[in-house]
C-alpha cells in the first residue's frame, strides 16, 4: 500500500517534558524531543508504523533550515519529496506537562515567506503540483491534511486534490473552513475528516443537541454523497456514508501527549479503509492510532 501524504504546513517539531509549566518563571525540562511535524508528516510516521514504508510525505520546506528538517525525517524513517522555498520552515513547541496538559506555540512560518514575490510563489506551485502529479499515479490514495498558508495562491488545495481525482485515487482531506468550501465546488473528497468546532465553522452550522449534529452531519453526507468523519476529542465520534449515520466510542486512556491525535486518527482511518472499505472497522482503526499516539510523548507515534 502506498499512501501520498501532502502538508503544505510541515514544522520541526519540538517536545518538552516539564513538571509544571510556571508563568513569568524560567521552566527547566526533563526531557526533549525534536521530530519532522505538521499534520500529514505526522500521519506518515504512523503509516510507516503500521507498514513500513507505506507512505511518501510531499511538502514546502524553507531553506534556511531544511537540513535540520530532513535530518528529522530521516531519524524517523520518512520518505519525503520537498519543494525547497524562501525563509524557514515554520517550527513548533510542545509543552508537556506531568498532569498531562498540553501547551503549544507555533511560530507561523507567514512570518517568514511573506516577502516572496508572486512570480516566485507561483514556480514554487508549479513544482509542488508537477511532483504530485507524478506521485500519486504511485499510490493508492491521497492524504492532505492541514491549512494553506496565506502566502500561497487560494486555490492551491482544490488543484491538488484535482491531480488525485484526475488520477482515480482515494482523497481523504483534512482541513476546514474556505479553503474545504472551495474545494467543494469542484472536486468532492470521498473521505473528511473534520472535528466538531470545524465543522461548524465550515457549515455554519449553529445546532446545540448530539441529535442535530448527527442530522446535520447525515444531510451534509448525503449531499455530497461520501464519507464525513466529525472527531469529538473524548466523546465518540460521529461518521456517516451518503447520509448513513455510524459511531465510534473513544478509548479511556492515560494520556501522555495528545498532540497528533487527529492525525494519527487520519492514519489509521485511511490504511484500513483503503483494506477494508468498512467505515466501522476503520474508526476503530482510527480511534486505536489516536490512543496510542497520546499515550506516547512522541506526537505522530503509536509504538
Amino acid at each position: 500500500m502506498k499512501i501520498l501524504c501532502v502538508c503544505l504546513t510541515p514544522a520541526i517539531q519540538r517536545t518538552l517534558s516539564l513538571d509544571v509549566f510556571r508563568h513569568t518563571h524560567v521552566n527547566r525540562t526533563s526531557d526533549f524531543i525534536e521530530n519532522a511535524g505538521g499534520k500529514a508528516v505526522n500521519a506518515a510516521r504512523v503509516l510507516n508504523q503500521l507498514e513500513k514504508n507505506s507512505s511518501l510525505s510531499v511538502f514546502p520546506a524553507g531553506k534556511s533550515n531544511f537540513r535540520h528538517l530532513k535530518r528529522l525525517a530521516k531519524k524517523d524513517g520518512l520518505r519525503i519529496k520537498a519543494v525547497r522555498i524562501k525563509g524557514f520552515t515554520r517550527q513548533c513547541w510542545t509543552l508537556v506537562e506531568k498532569d498531562g496538559k498540553t501547551t503549544e506555540i507555533i511560530a507561523d512560518e507567514n512570518i517568514y515567506q511573506k516577502s516572496i514575490k508572486k512570480k516566485l510563489i507561483n514556480r514554487y506551485e508549479k513544482r509542488l503540483l508537477k511532483k504530485i502529479h507524478r506521485l500519486i499515479k504511485k499510490s493508492n490514495a491521497l492524504l492532505f491534511a492541514g491549512s494553506c498558508p496565506a502566502f500561497f495562491n487560494t486555490d492551491l488545495c482544490k488543484r491538488i486534490c484535482l491531480e488525485a481525482k484526475n488520477a482515480g485515487r482515494t482523497i481523504m482531506a483534512d482541513f476546514k473552513g474556505k479553503q474545504l468550501n472551495e474545494l467543494l465546488t469542484s472536486c468532492i473528497p470521498e473521505i473528511i475528516k473534520i472535528n466538531e468546532e470545524e465543522f461548524r465553522e465550515t457549515f455554519c452550522f449553529n445546532g446545540s443537541s448530539e441529535d442535530e449534529l448527527k442530522n446535520e452531519l447525515c444531510k451534509k453526507s448525503s449531499d455530497l454523497d461520501n464519507i464525513i468523519i466529525v472527531t469529538r476529542g473524548e466523546k465518540p465520534t460521529f461518521a456517516a456514508r451518503s447520509g448513513i449515520l455510524t459511531s465510534c466510542q473513544s478509548e479511556k486512556i492515560s494520556a501522555v501527549n495528545t498532540t497528533a491525535c487527529g492525525d494519527s486518527f487520519n492514519a489509521g482511518f485511511i490504511y484500513e479503509f483503503l483494506k477494508t472499505n468498512d467505515l466501522e472497522k476503520s474508526l476503530q482503526k482510527g480511534t486505536w492510532c489516536a490512543a496510542r499516539n497520546a499515550e506516547s510523548l512522541v506526537p505522530g507515534n503509536i509504538i
